[in-house]
């Protein structure tokens, strides 16, 4: 927060993009590093050795290696590049095209990263368990949705429990950060934020987690219930997600900005919620959730209808003044 107030906006802009992508050459080089050290003592024990097994197995082509295995690391490795590509698409966009000026660099980063102390705090770790439950609950290679068992009831009815939920938090956190997110910019990065379009940017980012909260859940019932066949049909849709991704945020930021970033998010995430809505009530069928008994009640949505009115006018009289 003080470097904000008192460090250049062009050097803010510098340190903070280029950072992601020397963060992603360090994981490369971390990965690259372990590959050496962990074939390096095999060499070692094979390289007096002169048979033709020994041979192949020192080169690792054959010998000494799952065929299943395999499949199932590069999946995970693919599936790991592209979410990465999806996390951090924008900064990639910004770094290579330089569409935007680096002060409008500087801020876009500030903000996010205000903004994703939710995502890092609360989001993250329930997603983490939700899907620890919803792995620990199923059993892939049983018929269990295809039969109706006190465990089944009881995760169909945790999951729309724990959306419906989900959905309240992320409406409560769109209306007080659209109506507040001026004052938070401004108490965060002072004038550097509050006079480049920050308040608007971290009103984006609010509607933004109220998708990928959705999202976070949806994803990790569906990957929970997937067979190795459906991970390999996720990946090639993460794949299209991705390049969708990089496309939107392109022309979007061309036309709208900083704020072409978040909605190219939203859109992308929403993207993802459809696929695996549809991954879920293929598995569930005619027993999957209503999409009403996610959404807030007609009670609650009132009362969020009345806040959302009345932060909206507190909002506009603390910028009057």
């Amino acid at each position: 927060m003080y470097l904000l107030r008192i460090v250049d906006n062009n050097i803010l802009g510098i340190v903070n993009v280029r950072r992601k992508m020397i963060s992603c050459f360090r994981l490369t080089l971390l990965y690259n590093t372990i590959l050496f050290l962990t074939r390096e003592p095999m060499r070692k024990a094979n390289v007096l050795k002169s048979s033709t097994p020994h041979f192949v197995n020192l080169i690792w082509l054959r010998y000494g290696l799952d065929l299943s295995s395999i499949s199932v690391v590069s999946t995970l490795f693919l599936h790991s590049l592209l979410k990465q590509l999806l996390t951090d698409g924008s900064a990639y966009v910004m770094t290579f095209t330089e569409i935007l000026s680096l002060k409008n660099q500087a801020v876009f980063d500030a903000v996010e990263k205000l903004g994703s102390l939710v995502a890092r705090v609360v989001l993250a770790p329930l997603e983490e368990n939700c899907f620890a439950y919803f792995s620990n609950v199923m059993n892939k290679d049983s018929d269990f949705f295809n039969r109706k068992t006190d465990s089944h009831d009881h995760l169909l009815h945790m999951f729309t429990t724990i959306l419906h939920i989900v959905s309240v938090i992320g409406m409560i956190v769109c209306i007080f950060g659209v109506s507040y997110s001026q004052l938070a910019v401004w108490l965060y990065g002072g004038n550097l934020l509050y006079h480049n379009e920050g308040g608007l940017l971290l009103s984006l980012y609010s509607v933004y987690l109220f998708v990928l909260s959705i999202n976070g859940i949806t994803e990790c019932f569906s990957m929970a219930s997937m067979n190795n066949s459906q991970v390999l049909c996720h990946g090639g849709f993460l794949l299209i997600a991705a390049a969708l991704h990089l496309f939107l945020s392109l022309i979007l930021s061309f036309y709208c900005g900083s704020a072409g970033f978040i909605i190219a998010n939203s859109i992308n995430m929403v993207f993802r919620i459809w696929y695996s809505w549809r991954h879920i009530t293929s598995r569930l069928g005619s027993r999957s959730p209503p999409f009403l008994k996610i959404c807030p009640t007609f009670s609650t949505s009132i009362f969020l209808l009345f806040a959302l009115v009345a932060t909206i006018i507190s909002s506009l009289r603390d910028i009057e003044k």
